[in-house]
């Protein structure tokens, strides 16, 4: 959604892209540190996994879409399936790399400690 980062929001005129982005990245660690902590205590690695991005990809798609409708969808008239369809067709690949990424990474640092 950085194609956004050079309109205004329309919550704040005021407040830049990259600070909308850094509080959401901020909030977004705390809850994904706690729900990961939750789920370390399942012993099936492969549904710890797919509960891991599966919860990665909606935390950023829910991302994408606030970003979405506060710096384009508010100033404008679309529908909320219009919504929707915009932002899962453009950050389904982006979304998808990046949660199994993550969730990869995060489980070989958790095995190596």
């Amino acid at each position: 959604m950085g194609s956004f980062s050079d309109k205004p929001s329309s919550a704040c005129l005021d407040c830049s892209f990259f600070d909308d982005v850094y509080l959401m990245t901020l909030f977004s660690t705390v809850f994904l540190s706690i729900i990961f902590l939750a789920l370390s205590f399942i012993k099936n690695n492969n549904l710890k996994n797919l509960l891991q991005v599966l919860i990665v990809i909606s935390v950023w798609f829910f991302w994408n879409y606030t970003l979405f409708v506060d710096r384009e969808s508010a100033w404008s008239t679309y529908l909320f399936k219009e919504e929707i369809m915009y932002t899962i067709t453009f950050s389904f690949f982006p979304i998808l790399i990046l949660s199994l990424a993550t969730v990869f990474t995060l489980n070989y640092i958790f095995k190596k400690i």
